[in-house]
């Protein structure tokens, strides 16, 4: 599916062809066509109209800027390391959006048969006062143009999570949630393009029932102090 916000670069043909084993899981979803037949191939894993939900991450590390990414790279030959990120998008530190994967192909990852997965480059943290490295403002408006167009395009699109609401993983230090609880998205990015887009978008940030788990959103998550003015 076509997704058009201007200025998106589109890598799809580039990383059609990854589907080995990243961090000892596989890009694409189990039963996944892209698995199979590839993405060249005329089958899908799903119809937009089942699409519902957008799933906000942070990639902790993958500092890459829009200007390492070429924006006519998208030969199946072609490699990039932001080929390896499951992930239907990715923005860039400058706030680059670049679809990576079609959203009608179903990947390993938080958003499963229901949902689109976003990464945001970088590590960013979630403490109780904001330090160390800050989304940028160019990746806040690029988040929020992004998941703009996403709703304007697939009406369906009804809820916005970050994904520690959604799936968590080992136990943290609270021994409560998982890691993922409070560190994904993470403040910067669930505060500044998540919270603004139910506020602005009335996305819905409760799971719809039966389709994810809703383990809440931590308090971490939802902390004003990391609001930035853009």
């Amino acid at each position: 599916m076509d997704i058009k916000l201007a200025g998106m670069r589109d890598r799809r043909a580039a990383a059609s062809d990854e589907t080995l084993s990243v961090a000892h899981r596989q890009i694409f979803g189990r039963g996944s066509s892209a698995r199979s037949a590839g993405t060249g191939g005329a089958r899908v894993d799903r119809e937009p109209y089942h699409i519902t939900t957008v799933i906000l991450h942070q990639t902790a590390g993958n500092l890459i800027n829009g200007a390492d990414v070429l924006s006519a790279d998208t030969s199946v030959a072609s490699s990039h390391r932001i080929d390896r990120i499951a992930s239907h998008f990715i923005v860039t530190t400058d706030g680059q959006p670049v679809y990576l994967r079609d959203v009608q192909f179903i990947l390993n990852n938080a958003g499963g048969r229901r949902g689109i997965d976003i990464e945001f480059c970088g590590t960013f943290s979630s403490r109780q006062v904001p330090e160390g490295a800050r989304l940028s403002p160019g990746a806040i408006i690029g988040g929020r143009a992004l998941v703009r167009a996403l709703v304007e395009q697939m009406p369906t699109i009804r809820f916005i999570h970050p994904h520690g609401q959604v799936q968590t993983v080992a136990a943290d230090s609270d021994r409560t949630h998982g890691s993922k609880y409070h560190s994904c998205s993470g403040p910067d990015i669930w505060v500044n393009v998540g919270m603004w887009a139910a506020e602005t978008l009335g996305l819905s940030t409760t799971p719809l029932r039966g389709t994810y788990q809703d383990h809440g959103i931590s308090s971490r998550q939802a902390n004003l102090a990391y609001v930035q003015p853009v």
